[in-house]
C-alpha cells in the first residue's frame, strides 16, 4: 500500500466524548468527596478548601478535549486498484487506557474490503462505505472494536458531497 492511495481516514477512540465527559464528571465527584472529607478532619484554625475551586484545579488538570488527545488509533480506507480497502492501526499496548503517554501505534493489517467500484455507482460505493461502518461498530470484523468508539459524524457529512468515483479514477 502507497501513502497517496490512502483516500481517508477514520479516527477511533478508546470511549465515545459523551462516555469521556460521563466518566470525567464521575472522577471528579470522587475527587470533591474525598476533598470534603479531609476537610471535615482538618482542625478549625485550618482554612477550608473551596469546594468550586477544588472542581476547577480537577478539570484542569485531568481534562484535555477529547477529539484530539484520546485518539487510539485509525480506520484507513485505501485503493488496491478499483477496490476500497479498509485497514487499521491501534495504539500498541497491553493496556489502552486515556493515561497512555507515550503512544506508538502498530498496522494491525487489512480489516475487509469495502466496495468493489468498478461495477457501481457513486451512491452504491457510499451505502457500500456506510454499510461497512455500521458493521465496524457492531464487531462484525473484529469483536473487540464493539468496546471502541469511531468518530464518523465530519467524514458521513463530507462524503455526501464526495465524488467518490471520480476520485478513484483520479488514481489510474
Amino acid at each position: 500500500m502507497y501513502p497517496d492511495q490512502i483516500i481517508f481516514t477514520i479516527p477511533i477512540y478508546l470511549k465515545s466524548e459523551e462516555n469521556y465527559l460521563m466518566d470525567l464528571k464521575k472522577r471528579a465527584e470522587k475527587h470533591l468527596e474525598a476533598k470534603r472529607k479531609i476537610n471535615e478532619n482538618a482542625p478549625s484554625w485550618l482554612p477550608h478548601l473551596d469546594e468550586e475551586f477544588i472542581i476547577n484545579q480537577f478539570y484542569k488538570f485531568n481534562s484535555r478535549p477529547w477529539k484530539y488527545n484520546f485518539i487510539i488509533g485509525w480506520i484507513e480506507f485505501y485503493l488496491c486498484g478499483e477496490t476500497i480497502k479498509a485497514s487499521y492501526w491501534l495504539v500498541n499496548s497491553k493496556k489502552i487506557s486515556y493515561t497512555l503517554v507515550r503512544k506508538e501505534f502498530r498496522d494491525c493489517g487489512k480489516i475487509a474490503d469495502v466496495s468493489l467500484t468498478h461495477t457501481k455507482n457513486n451512491s452504491e460505493i457510499k451505502d457500500d462505505v456506510k454499510r461497512f461502518l455500521v458493521d465496524l461498530a457492531e464487531g462484525k470484523y473484529k469483536p473487540e472494536f464493539i468496546k471502541f468508539s469511531f468518530d464518523t459524524e465530519e467524514f458521513l457529512l463530507s462524503l455526501e458531497y464526495l465524488d467518490l468515483k471520480a476520485l478513484i479514477s483520479s488514481y489510474f
